[in-house]
């Protein structure tokens, strides 16, 4: 049996390939088959909460009607007023001497008008080739100082000895003698005495037409987007910016009362704002502006009804040490919000 084994191996060895049985023939095997990869299903687009537009506000434009009707009182010159003045004249003389030291055109100085114009000409007239100078505050008396009926500091005059160094000691001192103004909660230079045409160079401030109806805007975009909404839009929170005043308090209370369950919107549309008058100070820009509104409230319930009502408002935007912001409301012929007490010391305050 071992050798017919050992026969057969040898007879297959010795057969040709046409000779083989087929089930002798190795079969190469089939390459794997690849899965495709599943295609991933792209996710769908965040979709954009409603978003909250401020009211489109249109204010009338012309001549404001002024009226002087508020007066700065003077105010005891203490050792807090020494000092601010003393700071901001620091301030203003380092201003000045950056200027002149970089050769920046005079934005950076901010001042204004003539008095701007008189301190560059000054400065460029007063170079020494070759010197390197630096202004210096050598002594100063406030001989004025006052404060707006509510006690915050409107203005103050003083009068300073400055003195123009050469660094190196390279050239004699310069030294200028003259009036300043400084305006403001923080008493910042605004305006000097000019001794040859004897009176300020750039006088007393007022306000503008232009900057009062942009500022007046947006105090009213400011006041009716408060009291507006959309549906699913995030709520906005309002709070006061400068201590709890009557008046805030009030229109707390008014804004808390709106029922937002049962009113999907509340938004206004064809507003008109008139600067009805401006009450302000002989000497500075600041002041109260009484302005009517008028528009149309647009109201939607969770129905989805519409309902557009006619409204009449009265407001005071007060034009102070910070943005311009209404300050109180008229309910109705001389009812306030406030009920008389608006708090100005509280509200006419920087904030920054």
């Amino acid at each position: 049996m071992r050798w017919l084994t050992l026969l057969m191996v040898v007879a297959l060895v010795g057969c040709s390939a046409q000779d083989r049985s087929p089930a002798a023939v190795a079969v190469p095997a089939e390459a794997p088959t690849a899965t495709p990869e599943p295609t991933p299903t792209p996710a769908p687009a965040p979709v954009a909460a409603p978003q909250l537009e401020n009211p489109v506000i249109s204010v009338g434009s012309g001549t404001i009607p002024f009226v002087p009707s508020l007066t700065l009182r003077s105010a005891t010159v203490s050792a807090d007023v020494v000092t601010n003045v003393n700071q901001s004249l620091g301030l203003y003389l380092t201003n000045l001497n950056g200027y002149r030291d970089s050769g920046f055109d005079g934005t950076g100085l901010h001042l204004t008008g003539a008095f701007r114009d008189a301190v560059i000409a000054g400065l460029n007239g007063s170079a020494t080739p070759g010197v390197k100078r630096k202004l210096a505050l050598e002594s100063v008396r406030v001989d004025r100082y006052l404060v707006k009926p509510w006690g915050t500091p409107a203005l103050a005059e003083a009068t300073a000895t400055i003195v123009d160094r050469a660094i190196d000691g390279s050239a004699p001192d310069q030294r200028e003698t003259g009036r300043l103004r400084l305006t403001g909660q923080r008493l910042r230079v605004d305006d000097a005495w000019d001794g040859t045409r004897g009176t300020w160079f750039n006088g007393p401030a007022r306000i503008t037409s232009e900057r009062s109806a942009a500022e007046v805007k947006q105090a009213l975009v400011v006041h009716l987007r408060s009291e507006s909404w959309v549906a699913g839009a995030p709520a906005e929170t309002y709070f006061g910016s400068a201590g709890e005043t009557p008046y805030q308090t009030a229109r707390a209370a008014y804004l808390a009362a709106f029922d937002r369950t049962a009113i999907a919107s509340r938004t206004f549309e064809g507003v008109t704002a008139v600067i009805e008058r401006y009450d302000g100070f002989a000497e500075i820009a600041d002041g109260l502006a009484t302005v009517g509104v008028t528009g149309t409230v647009v109201v939607k319930d969770r129905g989805g009804a519409t309902t557009r009502s006619p409204f009449r408002t009265r407001v005071v935007v007060l034009f102070g040490n910070w943005t311009p912001e209404v300050i109180d409301e008229e309910l109705s012929a001389g009812i306030w919000r406030s009920a008389g007490d608006r708090a100005l010391s509280l509200i006419d305050v920087s904030r920054a």
